[in-house]
Parts: structure tokens; sequence; C-alpha cells
């Protein structure tokens, strides 16, 4: 997966699910993962559709066996991961397919602002709302990446 500013990378973690993970040393700055939490925590209350964000713990090994990680300042330890979307369902596409306007949690839109105002988010873009189908052929949208 492309990691975006951040470099987050896609892992399998020992609960056997997938979680795009925003790593410490990122190009971006330790704050980012901070960003992450207090979001999370924040859409929470307002009932947000957001994937479920989890605290991962990154070996030292992990970092040194990956070589593309050789030549960066990524360092192990404590993580923010949100669990993958599409390992919970068959479609995932951003929100520019102008499907949106079908989401069953549409009514969940106007929170979004509210939501963006309260934590200044600058970087709300369509790749940042997510479509997905589950497999009755429901869809929702799903708010992801609030680092900034």
């Amino acid at each position: 997966m492309q990691g975006g500013g951040s470099a987050s990378q896609l892992f399998r973690c020992d609960d056997g699910n997938l979680y795009v993970v925003k790593l410490k040393g990122n190009p971006q700055g330790d704050h980012i993962l901070a960003n992450e939490l207090a979001s999370y925590l924040i859409s929470q209350q307002l009932n947000l559709p957001v994937p479920k964000l989890s605290l991962i713990e990154v070996d030292k090994d992990v970092i040194t066996s990956i070589p593309q990680f050789a030549n960066t300042k990524l360092v192990d330890g404590l993580c923010i991961g949100s669990r993958f979307l599409d390992d919970l369902y068959n479609v995932v596409v951003p929100s520019t397919s102008g499907i949106m306007k079908d989401c069953k949690n549409i009514a969940s839109l106007p929170g979004m602002y509210v939501f963006d105002t309260l934590i200044q988010n600058e970087d709300r873009k369509p790749e940042h709302i997510l479509i997905s189908g589950d497999r009755n052929g429901n869809s929702l949208f799903w708010l992801i990446d609030h680092g900034h």
C-alpha cells in the first residue's frame, strides 16, 4: 500500500486483522499519532463512522526486516493502527465514485463537518472518505486519516 505523507503501512497483527499503521519516526512527525488518537476519541463521542483504532506495538525486528525502511527514521514502539476496511467489507472506493448519496449512514454527514471543525482538520479530501459495501448490498461511508 502507498502510505501517503506519513508512510503508513498495512500490517496483519496478532489478532489476525489488518491495520493501517502509522509508525513512530514517520516523515510527518510523531504528533500525527497523537492527532489520530485524539481524533478517534472525538469521533466516537460524535458517533461517526471511523474504523476502529488500536494501539499497535511494532517490534524493532519488523522495522529492520523491511528493506524499504532501511534508510528511514522509523523506530519501534507503540504506534497507531486503524482497522483496514477492505478486510471487513467487499468493496472500498474513494467517495468520488458518486455513490455516497446512497450510503445507509448519510445522516452522519453533518457530524463530519462538526468533527472536522472541532479537530481543525485541514486534510479532508475525497480519498479520506471511503465507501464500503457489505455482503447485503448496503453501502456505508467511513472517515479516515485524521493526522492533520
